[in-house]
């Protein structure tokens, strides 16, 4: 994807800073600070990965674009509109698909539909297009227990997909899941991202996944969470196999700049 600014902005992150105040065993109240002056933009349509040393706030930062957190200080705007909490312009993808159990996979992609209080019919032909857009138009019927771990996940996914969100949020959706099934899934998703256009926001600890999937890795700093540097991915699209991905040298020389950025971080 080209590195151009004229590409509409999907996410405009400014000066954001948050941090946890506690009080135990009668001591006086604590505040620690895990982010601090975080800014960073997204553009329509392209994977931006969240990488760092672990405490460095990469899935506080997350839950914040999805409003599930407020900032103490900055702002944040979605497509142009300052986020001041949930909303459906965005939608998270958790490390469990946290499914309803009594709920067919159906009914689980039909949830957020029924929050946004979209008609029966039309809800139903959503959530049936989202499985077949995540490779389970056969599985409607099905319950989570009837399912593998990666097909819960592509039915977490699709739930996001129904909704038609300005963002995707992805907090490690694939950690809990086996190697095979975890290159299944990373394959599929930029075969959703080329499909859709959706602009992705994805936290991992996978250094290989990240940069396979990201047209940038944004590179945080620990204690407190700040941003130490973006960097580019300089790999076409569609993208191979990820096996033969590996081996390219772009593929190489991003991964060993990001492995070194967290290095020099973490000193």
């Amino acid at each position: 994807m080209p590195r151009t600014d004229d590409r509409p902005t999907k996410l405009a992150v400014e000066s954001v800073s948050h941090g946890f105040r506690s009080i135990g065993d009668g001591r006086r109240p604590s505040f620690t600070q895990v982010l601090s002056d975080i800014s960073f933009t997204m553009y329509e349509g392209e994977i931006v990965s969240v990488v760092g040393l672990s405490g460095c706030g990469k899935t506080t930062l997350l839950r914040i674009v999805g409003g599930l957190l407020s900032p103490d200080d900055g702002t944040l705007r979605v497509a142009g509109r300052e986020v001041t909490g949930p909303g459906l312009d965005r939608a998270i993808v958790f490390q469990q698909a946290s499914l309803l159990p009594w709920r067919s996979a159906l009914r689980n992609v039909e949830f957020g539909l029924e929050l946004k209080r979209v008609a029966k019919g039309e809800r139903e032909q959503k959530a049936r297009d989202a499985l077949r857009l995540v490779g389970l138009g056969d599985y409607e019927k099905y319950y989570p227990k009837q399912l593998s771990g990666g097909m819960q996940q592509r039915v977490g996914l699709a739930r996001a997909l129904a909704v038609d969100p300005e963002i995707l949020l992805m907090d490690e959706p694939f950690s809990a899941l086996d190697a095979q099934t975890r290159e299944e899934l990373q394959v599929e998703l930029l075969d959703l991202n080329a499909k859709t256009r959706k602009t992705i926001m994805f936290v991992t600890h996978d250094l290989d996944e990240a940069i396979y999937l990201s047209d940038r890795v944004l590179v945080l700093l620990a204690h407190p969470g700040r941003v130490h540097t973006v960097v580019d991915v300089d790999l076409p699209r569609p993208r191979a196999n990820i096996l033969d991905v590996k081996s390219d040298p772009a593929f190489i020389k991003a991964r060993d700049i990001v492995a070194r950025e967290i290095r020099a971080g973490g000193a």
